[in-house]
């Protein structure tokens, strides 16, 4: 049986107990007086359902307290997930950023002097690429 129902069944039972217990010793009392009894009575049943609207009322503010600190938790978790994400999204920037560099340097020189027929030209070539990336900002 779940634990939520078994609870719930023992709280029935324990306040049925009460209920018949307390009846028992009013009852008890005053075997005479009919009218006070009739008044204690309802007054006994009304102050044992506001007991049990009480419980009710604890135990339903201690499930919605568990509930939220289960949502904070999943908030904070989440929240730690994005930060991930977002940091990892300016390391992939940054690398794109600097490939872009590269690339845009590597083809104004070629546009400029070409592939080169031999050795001699394409390391020429390769200089000047290394002088354009010296001279490019880092971060556009």
């Amino acid at each position: 049986m779940p634990k939520k129902l078994l609870a719930a069944r023992y709280l029935l039972y324990a306040l049925s107990a009460v209920v018949l217990v307390g009846l028992g010793l009013l009852l008890a009392r005053q075997v005479l007086d009919v009218a006070g009894v009739a008044f204690d009575v309802m007054t006994y049943i009304l102050s044992v359902a506001a007991l049990a609207l009480a419980v009710l009322s604890v135990i339903n503010s201690i499930h919605q307290q568990r509930a939220m600190r289960r949502m904070v938790r999943e908030v904070h978790a989440a929240v730690t997930e994005l930060e991930e994400v977002a940091d990892t999204n300016e390391a992939i920037e940054r690398k794109v950023r600097d490939e872009h560099r590269v690339s845009t340097a590597i083809a104004e020189v070629l546009a400029e002097y070409g592939m080169g027929e031999n050795e001699k030209v394409r390391k020429a070539i390769a200089h000047r690429v290394g002088k354009k990336l010296k001279k490019a900002p880092k971060n556009p």
